[in-house]
């Protein structure tokens, strides 16, 4: 398998980021979120009470009596309320997490006011999270922002 020239890549990604600098926030989308997370028909406080009247009818159950088809059915919405719980407060952190790196990005190409003429590999690691390599002549750079921008290697 033939490799990508690593100056290559480097000039591609100064293309991008010009490009980037040039639009300012052209290549960042509004719903750059909408493949991060699921719609809920909850929230985490909604969650929360469901949780917690599943549990104190647990507790209620154990108390008056055990019904273990009824316990078991009980076990199962907690677990299941549980995990959906888990998984939208890991969508929010990730949701924040991403805000954050397309400030970032924002915040570089306002704050720049002409082309970038040489690579800096310090804005490439703090920006970018992977370059997929598309074929000999093409490239993906994948922003932790969550931005991907194709370019072709020239």
């Amino acid at each position: 398998m033939k490799t990508v020239k690593e100056k290559a890549v480097e000039q591609a990604f100064l293309r991008v980021m010009n490009k980037l600098i040039d639009g300012k926030d052209a290549f960042i989308p509004q719903d750059i979120y909408q493949d991060i997370y699921t719609e809920e028909e909850f929230t985490i406080e909604e969650f929360g009470v469901r949780l917690e009247e599943s549990q104190q009818k647990m507790m209620s159950l154990t108390k008056t009596g055990f019904d273990e088809k009824e316990y078991a059915t009980l076990a199962g919405e907690i677990d299941f309320l549980r995990k959906r719980m888990q998984r939208l407060k890991g969508q929010q952190t990730e949701r924040v997490l991403m805000a954050r790196y397309v400030q970032k990005l924002q915040n570089y190409c306002m704050g720049q006011n002409t082309e970038i003429t040489k690579f800096d590999d310090d804005i490439f690691r703090r920006l970018v999270e992977k370059v997929k390599v598309r074929s000999m002549v093409e490239v993906n750079f994948v922003f932790r922002s969550g931005i991907e921008v194709r370019e072709i290697l020239g």
